[in-house]
């Protein structure tokens, strides 16, 4: 039955009670004295449909269904607004964490936040929120007025586009991405290009995020029109309402500091953060996403780099990620690329192929990096060259001290036996299967000493000649597992 409907059978009964009670009265009681008021409060509503999702209209006034419910939140038994029943939550700790994207461990029990849409089984929604009902399903959502009570990825339906009338006068999130909808659900913009954002146009199209209900990218329009720069401290919790929101990006989760939305491959790169330090553009949704501080002195393409936590780190240039094998702390310089580039196009990679599954369970899961050919300085199988014809030279990265992966030099490789190769460039600076080795500690050049296998499964068999043998390369990132020929 529509609303429509209901209001006006509320009508016709309201009428004929009110009729009913005329003819009772009837005005005849001589104890009656029609001047005495009585204290009877104004009727708020007819029916439940004039109250909010959490009341129901009784005795003509809305009341909250969960006032007077007889829940337990002490054991995690939470009374559900909306419907004013207790549900019992999943015990959590940060030993035992809440499971899925929408679990937030508050107080020692699973609760929903914004958009949480396990509200309808073992996450309430946390103080504040609504379980709402609607065509794309049930959300925790915060009720509001205004915009001004909605975080920056939101907007206040009031009333919103019609098939989202379920969710009206609630905080729900703001959607956007090329070619919209015609629902009118999606502002339609480009990804990285401005929306509206806090009834202006003081956002940006961030995504794709996800997949929509549709089967279509889903981006998000994220107000940005503050004043705190990339790198600066910022509050993740910021409403419309709030100031201090970030110039052109996001608050980072969990870091409190502003990231600048960026895209890879636009020939544009990340402004110095507030610090001075260089900032990096880190992939979030596939090749765009949030410029994030770097080094001091980050390294260049294909250079020895510090790797931070989960093998991805940010002392590489813009472009560019610090990958190293899990549990070392130094990497390789390697280019990001977008798998969907075909070969010589922006974004393909110019040497190796490009791998979008290495990242995975990494800070920057969404991105994929140019992955060098695999490669064992015992074997003859030579390094090939880029395809703009640089060469590279293989790099025994991994634990045994034999095997790596073919690197990149920066130009022309020194020849075997070489006494004027560069020291410490990070590069590969001699031809495939010899290392440039310094006479000294300090020197800046050296002698391009061939590999060889500290370990050998066979006595003698080190891959060094008749008057040299094999000495360990210990200390020397990122090859402190391998060795190299020296004279006797």
């Amino acid at each position: 039955m529509s609303k429509l409907i209901k209001f006006f059978f509320s009508i016709l009964c309201l009428c004929l009670i009110l009729g009913c009670e005329s003819k009772s009265g009837g005005g005849d009681d001589p104890d009656e004295n029609p001047d005495t008021p009585i204290d009877t409060p104004a009727m708020a509503c007819r029916g439940s449909y004039d109250c909010g999702v959490s009341q129901n209209c009784t005795d003509g006034q809305c009341v909250e269904k969960c006032a007077d419910v007889p829940c337990a939140p002490d054991t995690g038994s939470f009374c559900e607004t909306t419907t004013g029943n207790c549900i019992q939550a999943i015990a959590c700790s940060d030993s035992e964490p809440c499971a899925g994207d929408f679990g937030t461990c508050e107080g020692g029990w699973c609760r929903g936040g914004l958009m949480a849409n396990t509200c309808k089984g073992a996450y309430p929604c946390m103080e504040g929120y609504n379980c709402v009902d609607g065509i794309a399903g049930s959300f925790c959502l915060n009720p509001c007025e205004s915009v001004d009570e909605c975080f920056l990825m939101a907007r206040c339906l009031d009333p919103g586009p019609a098939v989202l009338a379920s969710y009206q006068g609630h905080c729900f999130a703001n959607l956007c991405r090329p070619g919209g909808d015609q629902f009118g659900v999606y502002q339609d913009v480009e990804w990285n290009t401005s929306c509206v954002s806090g009834e202006v146009d003081a956002g940006t199209c961030t995504g794709p995020i996800s997949e929509g209900q549709d089967g279509e990218p889903l981006g998000i329009c994220f107000r940005s029109d503050g004043d705190v720069p990339s790198g600066g401290s910022c509050d993740n919790d910021a409403t419309h309402g709030d100031d201090g929101r970030c110039d052109g990006g996001m608050c980072l989760p969990d870091q409190a500091t502003c990231g600048a939305f960026c895209e890879l491959f636009d020939n544009k790169t990340c402004e110095a953060q507030a610090s001075g330090n260089s900032g990096a553009c880190m992939p979030v949704f596939g090749v765009r996403g949030l410029c994030i501080e770097g080094t001091a002195s980050p390294k260049g393409a294909y250079e020895s780099c510090a790797a931070a936590a989960e093998g991805a780190g940010l002392d590489c240039v813009d472009g560019y990620l610090c990958a190293a094998s899990e549990g070392n702390t130094t990497g390789i310089c390697l280019p990001f690329c977008d798998p969907d580039a075909s070969a010589g196009a922006t974004g393909s990679c110019d040497f190796g192929s490009c791998d979008s599954n290495i990242l995975a369970g990494s800070p920057v899961e969404a991105g994929a990096i140019c992955m060098m050919p695999e490669c064992d300085t015992m074997d003859s199988d030579a390094c090939p060259a880029s395809g703009s014809g640089q060469a590279s030279a293989c790099v025994p990265l991994n634990d045994d001290g034999n095997t790596g992966f073919c690197v990149m030099g920066d130009g022309a490789l020194s020849a075997a036996g070489a006494t004027d190769c560069a020291v410490g460039t990070g590069a590969p600076t001699c031809v495939d299967g010899y290392v440039c080795i310094p006479a000294a500690v300090g020197d800046t050049t050296g002698s391009c000493l061939e590999y060889c296998d500290p370990t050998p499964a066979t006595a003698g068999q080190d891959g060094c000649d008749s008057g040299f043998s094999c000495q360990a390369l210990a200390g020397i990132e990122p090859v402190e597992n391998a060795g190299y020929c020296k004279a006797d």
